[in-house]
């Protein structure tokens, strides 16, 4: 009896949890990215930097598919295209 209610709760205080848009979002990755080790989740973290920064994109698109090269990470490198 313990399980569904259980269940319920985690329903429920994950579905307030909302994604971050737009402006927060992109402040959100930026931050992380100092403290980003060189490796696969960087590659990760400078794409969707790329998507979400109109401006700069393609600097991180290039910074993105540099590492994921040196990496040599093919799902990397097609991303960062």
């Amino acid at each position: 009896m313990l399980r569904p209610i259980l269940l319920c709760g985690i329903t429920v205080s994950s579905s307030f949890a909302q994604r971050k848009k737009g402006q927060a979002r992109l402040d959100s990755l930026l931050a992380e990215l100092p403290c980003a080790k060189a490796d696969t989740n960087r590659v990760k973290l400078l794409c969707a930097i790329s998507y979400q920064h109109h401006n700069k994109g393609i600097n991180y698109a290039n910074q993105a598919l540099t590492l994921a090269r040196r990496l040599t990470r093919k799902r990397g490198m097609a991303t960062a295209y």
